[in-house]
């Protein structure tokens, strides 16, 4: 449990990691281009390549399986294995149908299962507390940073340098407070 949680707050930071440089490269662009219109399509454009790419991308045989659509995740895994070269995967087809076996299986849990008890109530509600207070500040600083004294654009580029810091040490608390 604590080496998938490791992994996943790894891959989050790392992703952290990207938003944070385009938060620091946003303001030179800015600088550099002085217009609101080079400043959108600079920021747009690679976005609506991933938009209209979205078909590019596979479904994840899981997914696929989960809705019954068994040939579909087959055909998936078979197209991955060859791209991997690797051979393809013998009785293929009694495997998924283990794995759907095992899917029908398992317990599907929803929002309200947060509740189910006072404990557990209590911290989802404390989490969406903190989610909703920590938002709001980073919003209204995000919002006010033109009143802010100074450049705007040195302001804006500071901002997005103290977050990498900042992703890096709530990963570590994260890391460090999970139960072993």
């Amino acid at each position: 449990m604590v080496k998938h949680f490791q992994k996943v707050t790894n891959d989050k930071c790392k992703a952290n990691t990207f938003r944070t440089a385009g938060l620091c490269f946003l303001p030179l662009i800015g600088w550099l281009s002085k217009e609101w219109v080079t400043i959108s399509l600079v920021t747009v454009l690679p976005m609506a390549l991933l938009f209209f790419g979205w078909k590019l991308v596979p479904e994840s045989p899981r997914w696929l399986l989960s809705k019954g659509r068994k040939e579909a995740a087959k055909k998936i895994l078979v197209e991955i294995a060859e791209v991997n070269n690797k051979p393809p995967v013998k009785n293929l087809d009694a495997r998924l149908d283990k794995i759907v076996e095992i899917m029908r299986n398992e317990k599907s849990y929803g929002y309200l299962s947060l509740f189910t008890s006072a404990r557990l109530a209590m911290k989802t509600f404390l989490i969406t507390v903190a989610l909703v207070a920590s938002n709001f500040l980073y919003y209204q600083l995000m919002l006010n940073i033109g009143n802010m004294a100074g450049n705007t654009f040195l302001n804006f580029f500071l901002l997005g340098v103290i977050e990498a810091p900042a992703c890096f040490l709530a990963v570590w608390i994260s890391v460090s407070k999970a139960k072993k």
